[in-house]
């Protein structure tokens, strides 16, 4: 059923954006992470895939705040 969903969501959603979000709530985002090819096949750019693109990075305001917070990996 999962897979109905998105593939339904990759369908209805193209071109608005959402893929990325998606990709990303889902644990996916890491094996979609692809390098850009033309219609011939030709690299156009490559992309890369971190860790912490997973997560949001803690604003420092909260971690003045809050002394016990530690800034998630990567950020």
């Amino acid at each position: 059923m999962a897979e109905r969903i998105r593939h339904e969501r990759a369908c209805e959603l193209a071109g608005e954006g959402q893929r990325y979000w998606d990709l990303r709530r889902w644990g996916l985002l890491e094996e979609s992470v692809k390098d850009a090819r033309d219609i011939f096949g030709d690299l156009m750019y490559t992309r890369s895939y971190q860790p912490r693109h997973e997560v949001w990075p803690i604003p420092l305001v909260e971690l003045d705040r809050n002394r016990n917070l530690t800034q998630n990996q990567g950020w």
